[in-house]
């Protein structure tokens, strides 16, 4: 177990009653980046630590989660910034989620369309098999065109998007030999898979003072409340 702190990486094993990401024992995955412990909360204000102690995450009223969902209603297929809100008694692991690769690794929050190696991110991409949007999220490691790269470069100047083939990433799953637990794998998102159109997008950290709707996990989204960081 470890000291977590914020803008960390993981992946959140936590009980609940249903949805798209748990299996029939009612045990869910959430991958995402941490935001931090919730120590109070009132209708104006979220009290958040800095750091999360995962072998001790009864010490917190829960987690927020820094995540990204499609928006339906969205024919671009934006994703939606969200910050998830899971109770204590729901919670069972939250764990850093490791880094495969030789990429040097790297995070520059103020560059927002180059992606680097280790960062957490929501990759957004058109299943042409399903014929609709999705997005999966989890640790940057490269992509790959005619070879292998580290850094992927989304600005709108680039040309890396032209010969994107596929990005690989990792993150957690339900383990199928045990309901209770979730355990790391890299995975990709690719062309050869019938998946187009995609493209990264940095999971955001809110500042300290700055006005955030949190959401419940499952539920929908609350009224605005300041976040302090302590």
């Amino acid at each position: 177990m470890a000291i977590l702190t914020r803008g960390t990486c993981v992946g959140v094993l936590y009980r609940a009653n249903q949805g798209a990401s748990c299996n029939t024992s009612g045990y869910c995955v959430h991958n995402g980046r941490l935001v931090g412990g919730v120590l109070s909360i009132d209708n104006n204000t979220i009290r958040v630590s800095r750091t999360v102690n995962n072998a001790n995450l009864q010490q917190y009223r829960g987690i927020i989660l820094s995540h990204l969902a499609i928006n339906a209603n969205n024919p671009s297929g934006r994703p939606r910034q969200q910050y998830l809100y899971f109770t204590t008694n729901q919670l069972r692991k939250v764990l850093r989620t490791p880094y495969y690769g030789s990429c040097q690794t790297a995070t520059r929050d103020n560059v927002r369309d180059i992606i680097y190696p280790g960062e957490c991110v929501g990759i957004r991409y058109y299943d042409v098999n399903a014929n609709r949007y999705n997005v999966h999220l989890g640790r940057y490691l490269y992509w790959v065109g005619q070879r292998r790269h580290c850094i992927l470069d989304e600005r709108p100047q680039s040309t890396n998007r032209q010969f994107l083939r596929a990005i690989w990433y990792s993150h957690w799953i339900l383990d199928p030999a045990n309901p209770a637990n979730i355990i790391p794998t890299p995975t990709s998102r690719s062309h050869a898979m019938g998946e187009r159109r995609i493209f990264v997008y940095k999971l955001r950290i809110p500042a300290n003072g700055q006005s955030i709707r949190i959401q419940r996990v499952p539920g929908s989204r609350q009224r605005p409340r300041r976040i302090i960081y302590q």
